[in-house]
């Protein structure tokens, strides 16, 4: 195995603990963590990446037979062998059972065996993680019929499959209906939805039933890219603060609702950022197919250039690039990038206002930030509920229509505001500030803001906050970290969320925060189900621990 393969021993008795240590690494490149219980248990694997956990059943300090079943559900990945005596008092089948155990064995340890059994169970993992990152990729599962050309296999109940996309709705049925028939066309597909909702899936069940099954489907991640401006955007003509930096639509009509009072405000956003007019010679040529050859005079002009719409025909020519073509050219782009910087700088210097505003009332002010349906208000309203007595919460919400969010967080106990941004997809630091003037949190309290669903822009936009949290579950992709590197080298914390279902998705937690890590070194993760309350315990201790060293400096 690989120098990297790391090994959790948990015994009662240091003896016990130091001969199986031995064992394992004599000869070996095994990695061995120690542990007299299962609370120095939780810590190793809150430090460390653990690849198999080996456990004596009969420890007198804690349950373990309990503990590696609760396991099951945190840590799903890893490998679980016990360690019984010949006359245990347990019953080993329902200890298998209930830990889900690799295999088991007896003491005393012999070396040659223990490692036998530790190597051939990191095998078996490993196998696992390349067998499910294989399926992956390629979509196929072991009944997978669409080699076969056979239509939707029912499933239990009324539900069918369209590869792997499994539904039971007539509009998902009618759906997948109309893309089995676009299969068997040429015709380009466009298949939009927000993240994580399938849109590959079907665009691979999509490959598979077309003619072009047969070759390789290529896939590009397009999540981060930037949407293209128009030439008004270019020149910063028409639109607010929002479309030249991230796409979005500059006419976003922002209100702030304080759920409190009922009182509605409409923000008046930010005049355009416009470039100086400008007047220049320029002269272009078309060559078309057929020869036509036309040109256009030098001339001043105030106007954007969206009127010189040429289709071209595949045939061999060049366009020779002319010097003043290419100075108009670097011109908009030098507009474009100082239009950018003008806004973001602006936003800086509000943020730091929201800032200052923050440290001088001691208030820990956080940016939750996730893809949409990652469980952002759930979790709020857990913790609410949980930290009533202990912190005063208040909650700026931001999502782009409705008041659905922040009626939540209210019924649940805490004051909140409201932001929508209409057609916006980000918060901003002027909309922090419209809204602290509505919510005028406490002195000392903790400020919440839930951001729009969006791992894109948010990651652009500082608000004034103590930091950002990146909230992501587990029926999302585990590979998010690497899809979005931006977002999660600003988060100071990942919550991987919705941990009750890691059994049954496809969803490797401890890849997941592998790669968090590779992005960010620094990034804090925390595993947790705001439905079952598993993991809640950290995430409110690092929310305590974050109230203390921001009432520390503030002493200093």
């Amino acid at each position: 195995m690989s120098v990297e393969s790391s090994i959790l021993f948990i015994a009662d008795t240091c003896q016990q603990r130091k001969a199986t240590a031995d064992a394992l690494v004599h000869g070996s490149d095994y990695r061995v963590f120690m542990a007299a219980h299962d609370a120095e248990a939780i810590d190793v694997l809150k430090d460390a990446h653990v690849d198999l956990i080996l456990a004596d059943v009969e420890n007198r300090d804690c349950d373990i037979v309990q503990f590696l079943a609760r396991l099951r559900f945190t840590h799903p990945d890893l490998v679980r062998v016990l360690l019984v005596g010949e006359e245990a008092n347990i019953k080993l089948s329902d200890a298998l059972a209930r830990t889900a155990a690799y295999q088991y064995l007896t003491k005393p340890l012999l070396a040659e065996q223990t490692c036998l059994v530790v190597k051939r169970a990191l095998e078996t993992r490993e196998l696992a993680r390349r067998h499910r990152h294989l399926v992956r990729e390629l979509k196929i599962g072991e009944d997978s019929h669409f080699l076969h050309g056979r239509p939707d296999t029912p499933m239990k109940g009324e539900a069918s499959h369209f590869e792997r996309l499994v539904y039971a709705s007539e509009a998902m049925s009618e759906l997948c209906g109309l893309a089995r028939e676009a299969a068997r066309t040429d015709l380009p597909i466009l298949i939009e939805g927000e993240t994580g909702t399938g849109k590959e899936l079907l665009a691979r069940a999509l490959h598979f039933h077309s003619r072009r099954s047969s070759s390789p489907l290529m896939v590009q991640n397009c999540g981060g890219m930037r949407r293209p401006r128009t030439q008004h955007q270019e020149h910063g003509i028409g639109g607010g603060l929002m479309c030249k930096t991230c796409g979005c639509d500059g006419d976003a009509k922002v209100t702030v609702t304080n759920l409190q009072t009922g009182n509605e405000e409409r923000m008046e956003r930010s005049a355009p950022v416009t470039p100086p007019h400008h007047a220049h010679d320029h002269h272009h040529d078309h060559h078309h197919h057929d020869n036509y050859h036309h040109g256009h005079e030098p001339h001043d002009h105030d106007h954007a250039h969206n009127d010189h719409d040429h289709a071209h025909h595949d045939h061999d020519h060049s366009h020779a690039p002319q010097p003043a073509a290419l100075a108009a050219v670097a011109g908009l782009h030098t507009v474009t990038v100082d239009i950018e910087r003008a806004i973001l700088d602006k936003n800086d210097r509000l943020a730091e206002r929201n800032r200052a505003w923050f440290e001088g009332r001691e208030i820990l002010a956080l940016n939750l930030v996730s893809s949409p349906g990652a469980g952002k208000t759930t979790l709020l309203e857990r913790a609410i509920r949980d930290l009533k007595n202990e912190m005063p919460i208040s909650v700026i919400e931001g999502d782009q229509q409705t008041l659905n969010d922040a009626e939540r967080i209210k019924a649940a106990g805490a004051p909140a505001v409201q932001v929508n941004t209409g057609t916006g997809c980000h918060l901003e630091a002027d909309m922090i500030r419209r809204g602290l003037d509505s919510l005028r949190p406490a002195f000392g309290s903790v400020l919440m803001i839930e951001n729009v669903g969006n791992l894109v822009c948010p990651a652009l936009f500082d608000l004034g906050e103590r930091a950002k949290v990146v909230v992501l579950s587990v029926t999302e992709g585990d590979d998010k970290p690497l899809k979005y590197p931006h977002m999660f080298k600003a988060a100071e914390l990942m919550v991987i969320s919705k941990i009750d279902l890691a059994p049954h998705v496809d969803f490797d937690i401890s890849r997941c925060e592998a790669r968090a890590r590779e992005v960010n070194p620094e990034i804090l993760s925390i595993r947790l189900s705001a439905r079952t309350g598993e993991g809640l315990g950290d995430w409110y201790e690092w929310l305590r621990a974050a109230r203390r060293h921001l009432a520390l400096a503030a002493a200093q």
